[in-house]
């Protein structure tokens, strides 16, 4: 006691150490932070939206999606489920805004008429619709409304989930009917257009390729590269990104594993050969990838396919010999061979007894006669089961539904219970004990789906793999070439020496999540995007990534704006060509055309066919065999007949064309249809509204800094 006592006097003394070390820790993290710790995980149009709000809703979808899937998220899709977040709380910052400026609001009328009235929305009558009959019970959903306070909180947050997306739903559709509505054609301009439209003109023309001057003869100069960059900058606007160069080390296994591997298999199937029934659960799970497996497959659900076609020719009680399939070494004893249903539908009483909760008050054998005594007089009575659940069931999940289990797939019957369930018919009801003493369960099977033949199978799966040998090999070559190579030119030298691949990586936004060749890179991502980072780095840790080593250098950054001249050089070049050539081709045929009136005396001046195209109009697309020249044709609609047009620049050649004919089109386009036709194309905008919405927001999104 005098000990506890003098621990209890100096407990202030842990109390600061403890607050000194977490004072220690949190001012040295703030210190490596360039003393400021970011609270938020973006900002949207000035408004930040806090981490922990944001965490806190992604756990919510997490756990949803865990409930709803029984199992645990991929990182695949834990990546997917952030960004669906993180996009839907950007657009509700923004388009929220843009309601409230415009006065968009739902009332309460409304909104209760897309629940329950005249205008019920598609997902409320989805979800409120009988199956067996296909009708909307509109009465159900205001008792779901009514008795909201009662639900479970799984349901609370699904009935909150389908609310906010009806009340979202309405609004955008309110906004975007606003836009479209905004869109208007003046007439005049219609029926200019139209005059346009409805004529058709027959053309001659002769042509000079880009192909006919090699790119060797095309001198490029600085001001070319400037002038065409100056000319075309809005293409150059961007999203920060960067780009990597990596050295990829994939852990394969030698041909000495590959052996090691086969010996060891056939050393398994050995022992497998000599194992009792009792054993057999216990020495699957420990030499297999995966553990011991008692549900039942039909023909059809064993993986991989040639291992299903086997299982069914293979008599009850045999081995499967070790086959190599893919990537995995399989072997195999048919179990057994049973007639099983796909699915069963029960209901259940749950008599708990004292060993269950202290607050049950009878004992094991008052709860073996209650449930005794329920089951005589149910098989007398049956239709009595919802009745009894309610005065006497233990379980309220299932004491609402009057104890009903919904349908169960045979593979979730793998229990003693449940096979007792599936060897039942429909109609029958029985007492089980609940395991651990806990109790009885009354069953009644009340649906079976029609029995197919089924095997049980003891399956060894091993995946084919590096052993540990190699894979320590491999990690040292990738070390070693991470610590000879700090910078990215070292990286490359190295990799050249060592004949490694390197591979390029461009354009890599923050949030991306896959690499070419790794699916998921987010580490290496996060470190390319970290400030302390820079051109040139190479990362001081090897990443492992899949079954992969990857040393990684940062190439360049390229910042949130407009790319630089030297950025995109490389990608222009071909443009820039493009562009001196056709300089030179205008002034060839420009000097041809000095004095000359006629197509076919311009053609003999420059050694070149006459060719033609028929029927021209301003709405074609293709300019005759020469591809999509939209420079040509929009020329051509604006040309006189008998006129000869100066050089034109079209995509593939320079152009000279004449119009030999005009003539209108039949039927003719009326300027109503062309403004109609010009509405509906404005409207097809609508879909960039979220993009623009969120370029004007200056969105910044800073979940990197947290680790997503």
């Amino acid at each position: 006691m005098a000990i506890i006592g003098e621990i209890r006097k100096r407990s202030w003394i842990a109390v600061v150490v403890v607050g000194v070390a977490l004072l220690a820790f949190i001012i040295g993290d703030f210190g490596k932070r360039g003393n400021k710790i970011p609270t938020n995980v973006g900002i949207v149009d000035g408004e930040k939206i806090p981490y922990v709000d944001y965490n806190a809703k992604l756990t919510e979808r997490e756990n949803m999606f865990k409930q709803q899937n029984q199992r645990e998220l991929t990182s695949e899709e834990r990546y997917e489920l952030q960004n669906q977040l993180w996009n839907e709380l950007v657009e509700t910052h923004l388009y929220e805004k843009q309601y409230a400026k415009l006065g968009l609001v739902l009332s309460h009328a409304e909104l209760n008429d897309m629940f329950y009235g005249d205008f019920v929305h598609p997902y409320v009558r989805q979800s409120f619709t009988d199956p067996a009959t296909g009708i909307f019970n509109a009465q159900m959903v205001v008792q779901y409304i009514n008795n909201y306070g009662n639900l479970p909180d799984e349901n609370k947050l699904q009935w909150h989930e389908l609310e906010e997306y009806v009340k979202k739903e309405r609004l955008s559709s309110k906004y975007g009917t606003l836009i479209a509505k905004s869109f208007y054609t003046p007439m005049a301009m219609a029926k200019h257009l139209a005059k346009i439209e409805n004529q058709s003109a027959n053309v001659t023309y002769v042509k000079k390729g880009y192909n006919e001057i090699p790119d060797a003869n095309v001198k490029l100069t600085d001001a070319d590269y400037q002038k065409y960059y100056d000319e075309h900058k809005e293409q150059f606007k961007q999203e920060a990104s960067r780009d990597l160069e990596m050295v990829i080390f994939p852990v394969a296994p030698t041909p000495e594993d590959l052996i090691d591997i086969q010996k060891d298999i056939y050393r398994v199937y050995g022992e497998f050969q000599t194992l009792k029934a009792d054993e057999m659960a216990g020495f699957v799970s420990s030499e297999s990838d995966k553990r011991f497996d008692t549900t039942y497959y039909r023909a059809g659900e064993f993986k991989p396919a040639a291992l299903d076609s086997i299982v069914f020719n293979t008599p009850a009680g045999s081995f499967i010999a070790p086959m190599q399939i893919g990537d995995e070494w399989i072997q195999a004893k048919v179990l057994k061979f049973d007639s099983r249903p796909d699915s069963v539908k029960a209901s259940q009483i749950v008599i708990l007894s004292n060993k269950a909760s202290q607050q049950i008050a009878r004992t094991d054998a008052d709860a073996k006669k209650l449930a005794d005594s329920l089951l005589a007089e149910l098989k007398k009575q049956p239709e009595l089961f919802a009745q009894y659940v309610s005065t006497y069931s233990d379980d309220p999940q299932t004491k609402e539904k009057g104890g009903d289990l919904g349908w169960m797939s045979d593979k979730m019957l793998a229990n003693e219970i449940g096979s007792k369930i599936v060897a039942s018919n429909a109609g029958d009801i029985f007492v089980e004990k609940i395991p651990n003493d806990m109790g009885y369960f009354i069953v009644a099977v009340t649906g079976k789906t029609a029995s197919q033949r089924k095997a049980q199978v003891a399956l060894i799966t091993r995946k084919i793999e590096a052993s540990n040998h190699t894979n320590k090999q491999i990690l040292n070559n990738a070390n070693l070439l991470a610590s000879q190579s700090r910078t990215i030119q070292d990286l490359e030298a190295n990799a050249k020496k060592g004949n490694y691949s390197l591979r390029n990586a461009d354009f890599v936004a923050e949030m991306a999540y896959q690499l070419p060749g790794l699916s998921n890179a987010r580490s290496i991502i996060r470190w390319a995007f970290n400030k302390e980072t820079k051109i040139g780095d190479v990362a001081p840790e090897v990443f492992m990534i899949d079954d992969k080593y990857v040393v990684v250098a940062l190439k360049d950054i390229k910042e949130k704006g407009y790319a630089t001249l030297e950025q995109v050089k490389t990608y222009i070049e071909n443009p820039v060509k493009i562009d001196k050539k056709a300089e030179i081709l205008i002034a060839d045929m420009d000097k041809a055309l000095a004095g000359t009136k006629e197509i076919g005396a311009l053609a003999a001046k420059l050694q070149k066919p006459v060719d033609t195209v028929a029927d021209v109009t301003f709405g074609a697309y293709y300019f005759g065999e020469n591809g999509p020249e939209m420079s040509v044709i929009g020329k051509v609609a604006a040309m006189k007949q008998g006129e000869i047009s100066k050089p034109i620049k079209g995509y593939n050649a320079v152009y000279v064309v004449k119009t030999e004919t005009v003539s209108p089109v039949n039927p003719p386009k009326d300027a109503k249809m062309v403004a109609l036709e010009l509405e509906m194309q404005s409207q097809q905008k609508l879909r960039q509204i979220s993009s623009v919405l969120r370029e004007k927001g200056n969105v910044e999104d800073h979940r990197s800094q947290f680790n997503y």
